[in-house]
Order: C-alpha cells, then sequence, then structure tokens
C-alpha cells in the first residue's frame, strides 16, 4: 500500500484538474487499491467489470516462468484465442472499449482514474493508438479518451 499511497501523492501534485472519481477493476487487489486511493483523494470508487483483468483459464494463478516452463509459452499475453480457457484477446478489447464509451458518457471529460490491471491498460494503450511500455505495480498512465 506504500507504493499506493506514493502514487496518490505524486497525483495530487501533478493532475491539473480534481478527480471526478475512481472506477476500479472488481478484483480485490485493485479494488483495495482504489478504496485506498479513494480515501487518501476524497473521491468516490465505482466497480466496473469492463476494466477487470483478463481471464487466464487454466493458466490462472501461474506466473510467467511457471507457463514458460510447463507449457512452452513464452508470452500469455500473446496469445488471442481461448487456448487453455484463456479470455480471446478479441474479447477483452471489445471489454475494454466498452468501459472506455461508458467512461465517456459517465464523466463527460472529467478526470477520472482508473485502477486496473497491466493487461488492461496494455489493451487501454493499443485502443487508443499510444505504447505503453512497462506497466510496473503502483505506476500511471494518463490518457485522453
Amino acid at each position: 500500500m506504500a507504493q499506493i499511497r506514493a502514487v496518490c501523492g505524486r497525483l495530487k501534485d501533478e493532475c491539473r484538474q480534481p478527480f471526478a472519481g475512481i472506477v476500479t477493476s472488481p478484483l480485490r487487489r485493485a479494488r483495495q487499491s482504489a478504496e485506498l486511493c479513494g480515501e487518501l483523494l476524497g473521491v468516490p470508487v465505482t466497480e466496473s467489470a469492463w476494466f477487470r483483468e483478463r481471464s487466464f483459464g487454466q493458466l490462472e494463478g501461474l506466473t510467467a516462468c511457471e507457463i514458460r516452463l510447463r507449457c512452452g509459452i513464452p508470452d500469455v499475453e500473446r496469445i488471442r484465442d481461448s487456448s487453455y480457457g484463456i479470455e480471446p484477446l478479441q474479447t477483452v478489447t471489445e471489454r475494454i472499449q466498452s468501459g472506455l464509451d461508458w467512461l465517456r458518457q459517465a464523466y463527460g471529460g472529467r478526470t477520472v482514474l482508473v485502477v486496473t490491471h497491466g493487461s488492461v491498460i496494455k489493451r487501454i494503450a493499443e485502443i487508443l493508438g499510444t505504447p505503453a511500455g512497462i506497466i510496473g505495480n503502483g505506476c500511471y498512465r494518463e490518457w485522453l479518451v
């Protein structure tokens, strides 16, 4: 939670507009982080399944190293179909696009903090045509959607 406190401190210093809201994935770690952000920034938190992590099916819970060793898959993020019960990438992209459309309607040009997962951030970057680069825990990207 120290990472989240540090990010919130940077957000307070760097953001030109106050946040109208925080939208979070319903998954526990993201939700807990978002709730702390909400307390520190004084902003309401809303859960949205549109921004939940991609389902990795049978590979859920395994580390990247375990997936490489057990399945011979160098990068699970590159699997586009439903191999191993993974949520197809097209389905993920469509879900996230729906979430971005909802953000535009619900917040209409106001600043919103979305607390989500690395694979979701990568998809958002692809949808918006901007490279995401390496995404570490407790970091943020700023986009106009």
